[in-house]
């Protein structure tokens, strides 16, 4: 099975079809919660859900809320280990950009370096 990402990140070019993409992509969701949780009559929450995959959801019989102000709560309190880990992807994305800085040229393409 897909994860849900990556059937999200085809959401983003779907153009004229993007509601019999947004439908699957709210199926594939429902399949990956039961694959997980089992058939669900609970509520689920989601950070952040387009208004179609939620009534295709609803149409699906499912009932999902949104979470987003929970889930950004939960966030503003920090670990120790989170801290560390966002320490290291600043460190890794200071050096990412180095050499982004040290390969581009006026005239260039993104594909080319």
């Amino acid at each position: 099975m897909k994860s849900a990402q990556q059937s999200l990140s085809r959401l983003r070019a779907a153009g004229p079809k993007i509601h019999d993409k947004e439908r699957e992509w709210a199926q594939e969701l429902v399949d990956l919660i039961e694959s997980v949780v089992g058939k669900w009559s609970v509520t689920v929450g989601l950070e952040r859900i387009n208004a179609n995959v939620a009534i295709a959801l609803k149409e699906l019989s499912r009932n999902v809320v949104v979470a987003q102000r929970a889930i950004e709560m939960a966030r503003t309190i920090k670990s120790p280990e989170e801290v560390k880990f966002i320490v290291a992807s600043l460190r890794a994305t200071e050096v990412a950009v180095g050499n982004l800085r040290d390969s581009i040229a006026p005239g260039l393409t993104e594909n080319q370096h």
